[in-house]
């Protein structure tokens, strides 16, 4: 029963570690224009209203970046053995049987070598 609940808990942390990749890459989207305007918070020149929401606007979005890269790199702790646990689901496919023949399962690699 333990198993089991081991491999729920490592597909859980794969499902959050896709949703928090999302989010990271949804987040770098919607930051990428403060990139091209954050040089105006540098200069002399006073900021038309445009500029300040763009700023303002741009900030919210840097702040939700950090926070979307965190919870990424969070995730991808959690996931770390997830990661060990679906290696080891493929290498028990491809170990050979006791009389050294493998159990008969091949991978896509293996299947298209064989077609050519």
């Amino acid at each position: 029963m333990t198993a089991n609940n081991d491999a729920m808990a490592a597909i859980e942390s794969l499902e959050a570690l896709l949703k928090a990749k999302i989010k990271l890459q949804d987040a770098q989207v919607e930051a990428q224009p403060m990139l091209q305007t954050v040089s105006l918070l540098f200069e002399p020149d006073p900021l038309n209203e445009d500029q300040k929401n763009i700023l303002r606007n741009g900030l919210k979005n840097l702040r939700k970046l950090m926070e979307a890269h965190t919870a990424y790199g969070e995730a991808v702790t959690q996931a770390e053995p997830a990661r060990s646990l679906v290696n080891q689901l493929f290498e028990s496919q491809l170990k050979p049987a006791a009389n050294g023949k493998t159990d008969g399962k091949t991978t896509p690699v293996e299947e298209k070598a064989a077609v050519k």
